[in-house]
């Protein structure tokens, strides 16, 4: 990196700006996510942590046609509303959700869940 002022050059660790390319950058701005919706967004109450994957033999639909995971993430939120209204017996109550969409497993196989 060159220096405006005084013209000097300077050697800078990379960083990618984008998602999954180096685990440091992952980390960072993860840290940096969670610590927003703590401190900002989520209220002082239990949270859980769901996790829907697609079968095997769906798979290839959302490898090609990606605007699918929209509609796979909003499916995944409408489930949870219905299961927690239920389970408090109103169908009035506010469910918030975070989604985060996945789509590779530990092995990067094509795995899209949410």
């Amino acid at each position: 990196m060159k220096c405006q002022a005084c013209g000097a050059e300077k050697l800078l660790t990379l960083s990618c700006k984008q998602r999954g390319i180096f685990p440091s950058c992952d980390a960072k701005r993860a840290a940096a996510f969670a610590a927003f919706l703590k401190e900002e967004l989520l209220e002082d109450v239990g949270h859980a942590v769901w996790s829907f994957s697609i079968p095997k033999m769906l798979r290839p639909y959302f490898l090609f046609r990606r605007e699918l995971l929209t509609e796979l993430a909003r499916a995944a939120f409408e489930t949870v509303q219905e299961l927690m209204a239920a389970a408090v017996d109103d169908d009035g109550a506010r469910v918030g959700m975070v989604v985060a969409i996945q789509t590779f497993s530990d092995n990067l196989k094509w795995n899209p869940k949410c």
